[in-house]
């Protein structure tokens, strides 16, 4: 069958509504990474804009969405009943509150065999994107109800845990910002003395030998792209604590690795002794934007990254933040360690099952 037999897609508004201060968020493309929302960056329309944009495609419990344009086949459901955004080129899967439905179509659109019908229909040489026609064309196999309800219900269990690591992660990386602000927001307003260069090496990644979509016994080192994980090679770049940022394509999606990694050539990588608090500089303190000097395509060059103004602080300073911090991001990479695990379960039951 095809999607559209059996689901009712849609798209957001096409419109550009003007940012407001205080209404609701205006979920993109860029909003939507590894099954969750980011509402960093995304921008706020008026109560009256959203309540239009609702009309044709309101966001209810249960309903999938879907990139369609730049990173395309990030997917998220959405499981709250009450919905803090509005979307705008994004493909709507409309379920009308049928969880177990939504529930199955969610995990095949995770698999292997769903990415790769995404990934068969996607068009562009500069910036890729899918239509909506072809998302309603998407070919799937239906098992009966009882199937569908036995499948979501073991694969629930693994994606539960792995949600509920994330939101706990997502609260201790509030809980360091905080200490972060109260540390060093007036510092920041008023006191900058140093670059950037003074408190880590900035390198860039290099293009891996070999390239391979799944991790095998051979290929297990994951190859880091400018906003994830983008396959795997037979060797490492890094073993140690490292940060990466996006050089070419999309800037400002931060990561941190504590493993065996390959870096890519469109990647940066931090080596630094105070990586919570570069951390914090990468993820809130910098515009990205302004540092674009690519015409076609976004770039940022090392020169510029490395002679951002910051404040560096004292000993002192860095040794009190630090020791308020370092417990809580070692707790979050046993997280991130056992989510990782978790996945990896994840993504074999998702190709046994589909």
């Amino acid at each position: 069958m095809k999607f559209e037999d059996f689901i009712d897609v849609r798209d957001g508004t096409h419109d550009s509504p003007k940012a407001v201060e205080d209404g609701v968020y205006l979920l993109t493309t860029k909003g939507l990474k590894n099954q969750k929302i980011d509402f960093e960056g995304l921008k706020k329309v008026s109560f009256q804009d959203a309540k239009k944009i609702n009309e044709r495609s309101i966001v209810e419990q249960y309903d999938i969405l879907l990139s369609m344009i730049g990173t395309v086949g990030n997917v998220y459901q959405e499981r709250k009943s009450s919905v803090p955004y509005v979307i705008k080129n994004v493909a709507l899967l409309k379920f009308h509150g049928d969880k177990v439905l939504s529930d199955w179509i969610y995990y095949y659109l995770l698999s292997p065999s769903g990415q790769q019908q995404i990934n068969l229909r996607k068009k562009g040489s500069t910036q890729q994107f899918i239509s909506l026609k072809d998302i309603r064309n998407i070919s799937v196999d239906l098992p009966s109800r009882s199937e569908m309800k036995l499948l979501v219900k073991k694969l629930n269990v693994v994606n539960d845990k792995i949600l509920l690591n994330e939101q706990i992660n997502d609260n201790l990386a509030e809980t360091k910002s905080a200490i972060f602000n109260e540390l060093f927001d007036s510092k920041l307003a008023n006191g900058l003395n140093g670059k950037l260069q003074d408190i880590t090496d900035l390198k860039t990644g290099k293009r891996p030998k070999n390239k391979f979509n799944q991790r095998d016994s051979k290929a297990i080192y994951p190859i880091i792209g400018a906003t994830k994980v983008m396959g795997f090679t037979t060797d490492y770049l890094y073993d140690e604590s490292v940060i990466t940022i996006g050089r070419v394509g999309t800037h400002g999606v931060v990561q941190r690795y504590r493993e065996p990694i390959w870096v890519s050539d469109n990647s940066f990588i931090f080596l630094s002794e105070h990586e919570d608090y570069l951390y914090e500089l990468l993820s809130h303190r910098i515009k990205y934007s302004s540092l674009n000097v690519g015409s076609t395509q976004p770039l940022i060059t090392q020169s510029d990254l490395k002679n951002i103004d910051i404040y560096v602080p004292t000993k002192q300073e860095f040794s009190i933040f630090e020791e308020r911090t370092a417990a809580l991001t070692k707790y979050q990479f046993k997280l991130n360690k056992q989510s990782s695990t978790l996945k990896a379960l994840q993504n074999s039951l998702l190709d046994k099952y589909f």
